[in-house]
């Protein structure tokens, strides 16, 4: 029976626990100094109420005024030092700390599957980190110091209270009880709106990113103007419900806010109707109603700042949520090398559609494989479960008899060089780009990559060499020039294992004829498993492999399955049909078709 997942702790000891000792001390030390500052806020009050009770029973003194100013000046400057000193400590660990989570979760997010991170989505993480996280960073950095302080400061006005009457502290309580049961309720509606509210902030963002990404198929079929519609439904969508929200939450704001106003009323009818019993003398009345006055101050901040606690327990919830979600497993052992086999695996993008089930396949060590088959065959899932973008279902993938799941992720990785069909390169120069594969790569070690890449001559015609700034994602790049620089990097990686899904399909015939050689060169010693319908590239293959449906038709030397395998003999038939095509200004035959050369 699976259990339950864990509930999160509370955000705050969630923080504190991310906190090096001494920074954990200092953060608490901070919120003292904090919660000291408000009793010190508390002494002019006192003093003021001192003297109200004074001057109403007409004892007053000159000495008395002068205990009274020193009392004052003292608190004030005291305040002084404690209060930057409180919310400085509170600032530098607070803030710290959640820096950390940021960082906690950027390391979780790297270890899980691409099918967990694409059902968080890019754009509710995106608003997390960016916006709902700024609400922990101001609770914990100021917000939950000044929250003491509230508190602190009422307990001091009450405890002030008692001293006229016992009575009064409990009148205070019990209408203040009263008043947070109502505040109680408008918290779990503003929980409710806030994650609504998040949840639509997110979908937006996702049409955002959604929109820029397809921006050039959109404008190639002329369906801008429909998708900027569906983004302005979306923005609409979103106005009209912080429109509603107003109508919703207002009342109950104010609601809480009118029963304080009440409470007070009420406290000053307790306090009068002590009075009037005879309970209290009339300074000592004077004194009650300043304090009843003051005491309302720090109340109603503390009505307004819980939202702001609420809003930062949602988001550390919504943290928690995904670094709840269970990593890729990995295990302590030394990598092996040797033969890639793939062992009754089943996978599937989705439960009731498998791409592969009870798949066998072995793949020879040190010698190149291309994988061919029609399109949907499931190759490329092949190397994605190779590359630990997603881990099987059932069976196991193996490397030298070893399960690459007991390997530690990152040595796993460590070992393969990638060259994906959709580059994507970051917004960083292009030498940045290329040690991405291997950091402490040389100048040297670089420019051989290049060379043998077929780069030389796209770096010479950049502004600034190797080192020009790339757009986000290399979109100043053509697909072909991304792809040079992809082969680029995998060949400084210099990895033992290379997995390539089409490395050379946007490349003209030029490019491709200079980037074949090299590829034959980073070849050499490895074991290559590639994707490819490009003749070229798997003219260059030791075995071939033909896939269909998800399982293996067939597999041996290029010239054993031309001589008995139809399906290979069909697709190589259709790869020479297409390299051949060509527009022509002739008519259709009677029977419909265009000739061809």
């Amino acid at each position: 029976m699976k259990r339950p997942a864990e509930p999160p702790a509370s955000w705050w000891r969630d923080l504190t626990r991310r906190m090096e000792p001494r920074m954990r001390l200092r953060y608490r030390t901070g919120l003292v100094l904090l919660a000291t500052d408000a009793a010190l806020a508390a002494v002019p009050l006192l003093t003021a109420a001192w003297v109200v009770r004074g001057l109403a029973a007409g004892t007053w003194t000159r000495g008395e005024a002068w205990v009274a100013i020193l009392f004052t000046a003292g608190a004030f400057l005291a305040r002084l030092v404690v209060m930057p000193l409180g919310f400085a400590r509170g600032f530098e660990a607070g803030y710290g700390a959640v820096a950390e989570f940021r960082l906690d979760l950027f390391a979780h997010l790297r270890r899980l599957g691409l099918g967990a991170l694409s059902r968080i989505g890019a754009g509710s993480l995106s608003d997390l980190v960016t916006n709902r996280f700024r609400w922990i960073e101001e609770e914990a950095g100021y917000a939950l110091g000044r929250q003491i302080g509230h508190v602190a400061l009422s307990l001091v006005l009450i405890a002030a209270l008692a001293v006229a009457h016992p009575l009064l502290p409990v009148a205070v309580l019990v209408l203040v009880g009263l008043v947070a049961l109502a505040h109680r309720a408008l918290g779990r509606v503003l929980t409710q709106l806030a994650r609504a509210q998040a949840s639509l902030v997110a979908e937006s963002a996702e049409r955002m990113i959604e929109f820029l990404a397809g921006l050039p198929v959109l404008r190639a079929m002329g369906q801008v103007a429909g998708r900027q519609g569906a983004y302005r439904r979306q923005v609409e969508a979103l106005h009209a419900f912080y429109r509603g929200t107003i109508f919703t939450v207002a009342p109950l704001v104010s609601g809480v806010r009118i029963l304080l106003d009440v409470a007070l009323l009420a406290l000053v009818g307790v306090a009068v109707a002590l009075f009037a019993a005879g309970a209290i003398e009339a300074p000592d009345l004077a004194v009650v109603l300043v304090l009843l006055l003051v005491l309302l101050v720090p109340f109603e901040a503390s009505v307004g700042e819980s939202f702001m606690l609420k809003l930062a327990t949602d988001a550390h919830a919504r943290a928690h949520a995904i670094l709840a979600r269970p990593p890729l497993p990995e295990g302590t052992e030394t990598a092996r090398s040797g033969e890639i086999r793939f062992e009754c695996v089943r996978f599937g993008y989705r439960a009731d559609r498998p791409v592969l089930d009870g798949f066998d396949l072995a793949l020879p060590a040190g010698r190149v494989t291309a994988l061919v088959g029609p399109s949907g065959a499931g190759k490329s899932t092949l190397l994605a479960l190779l590359a630990r973008a997603f881990d099987v279902e059932a069976g196991r993938i193996l490397i030298g008899g070893q399960d690459i799941r007991a390997l530690p992720l990152d040595r796993h990785l460590a070992r393969l060089a990638v060259v994906p069909q959709d580059v994507f390169l970051f917004a960083d120069t292009l030498i940045g780009n290329l040690r991405l594969a291997r950091p402490e790569a040389t100048d040297r070690e670089c420019r051989a990559a290049v060379e043998r890449a077929h780069c030389a001559d796209l770096i010479a015609q950049l502004p600034d060499g190797d080192a020009t700034r790339l757009g986000e994602g290399g979109q100043d790049l053509s697909g072909g020039e991304r792809q040079r620089v992809a082969i680029a990097r995998a060949m400084l990686k210099d990895a033992e294992i290379v997995l390539l899904d089409e490395a050379t399909s946007a490349l003209d015939a030029e490019s491709e004829h200079g980037v074949t050689g090299g590829l034959h060169a980073l070849f050499q010693g490895r074991t290559v498993v590639m994707v490819a319908h490009r003749l070229q590239t798997i003219a260059q293959a030791d075995h071939i492999v033909v896939v269909a449906g998800g399982r293996v038709v067939d597999s041996g030397a290029p010239s054993e399955l031309a001589a008995r395998c139809d399906l290979y003999n069909d697709l190589w038939s259709a790869y020479r049909d297409t390299a051949r095509w060509r527009l022509r200004d002739r008519p259709p035959d009677e029977a419909g078709r265009v000739s061809h050369p």
